[in-house]
């Protein structure tokens, strides 16, 4: 009977969408991951679907869902260099949306809550708030989020190793004669947490987790030492692009001693925050 129970839930899932059997079989052959196990709780069949205009994909526990956690990557990062992660969110019962990157910052900002309206409008579901967990510029789009693009229905933040640059909005040097120059992450609703690792590449360290926990003092701030930018990416990841991007991807940022540790704190934050 176990055995036969994803088989059960995939043929409900056919008969029970508007679509026609045809399209709905169409749907599940294009799905990428399909996949059931047993965390000792009972068994679950996690789904991944992409729902247009905007390009998010959604893993949903297929019983029960508590909460929604968007997922924010990093540049030129997809769902496969977060599997562990993504797992972690749907074993503690969270749908997770995972909204690849736009190159413009405020253009990403106001999309992160369309995204949301985008999942609830479909979902089976009742939410009216959510969480986001972001990594590298990913990160610096959740802060900004969280800050000044939907500040009342962000609850929880973990941004990862947040990279503030090219431009910076939260950590330009301080203006007398400008006012306001950065976005302020205090009294706000939501609940915030940052990580910092030793950074590499390009990454200036004037624009990261340290020095916009300086700009906001009340806000926590995990480090991981001797950890790589990509720590939080598991170890064999996926890659969007071709091959040299991952070249040069990996030569810019190359692994470090501390990467596993860091990747563990990482979801033991997960677990504690979340």
């Amino acid at each position: 009977m176990t055995k036969l129970f994803p088989s059960i839930i995939a043929i409900v899932a056919i008969l029970s969408s508007p679509l026609s059997t045809s399209a709905s079989k169409e749907i599940l052959q294009k799905t990428e991951r399909n996949k059931t196990f047993d965390d000792g709780d009972g068994l679950f069949n996690f789904k991944r679907e992409k729902r247009l205009p905007l390009d998010i994909v959604v893993f949903e526990p297929a019983f029960r869902s508590n909460s929604v956690t968007l997922i924010l990557p990093g540049r030129h990062l997809d769902p496969a260099d977060y599997q562990t992660t993504i797992d972690l969110l749907l074993s503690m019962y969270q749908t997770v949306v995972f909204f690849p990157t736009i190159a413009d910052d405020d253009e990403y900002a106001s999309s992160v809550p369309l995204a949301f309206d985008q999942y609830i409008e479909k979902a089976p579901r009742f939410h009216s708030e959510y969480s986001l967990l972001g990594h590298s510029y990913g990160a610096k789009i959740s802060l900004m989020v969280a800050s000044d693009y939907d500040p009342l229905r962000v609850v929880k933040v973990i941004a990862l190793d947040p990279v503030d640059m090219n431009p910076p909005r939260f950590t330009n040097p301080y203006n007398a004669t400008v006012t306001n120059i950065n976005l302020s992450l205090t009294d706000l609703s939501s609940d915030i947490l940052m990580t910092l690792t030793d950074g590499g590449g390009t990454i200036d360290p004037n624009h990261q987790a340290d020095t916009i926990i300086a700009m906001n003092p009340t806000l926590w701030l995990h480090k991981d030492f001797n950890a790589s930018h990509l720590a939080y990416c598991d170890p064999n990841p996926g890659v969007k692009g071709s091959l040299i991007l991952k070249f040069m991807r990996r030569a810019m940022f190359p692994k470090k001693d501390g990467d596993g540790l860091a990747l563990a704190n990482a979801h033991k934050l997960i677990q504690e925050h979340f």
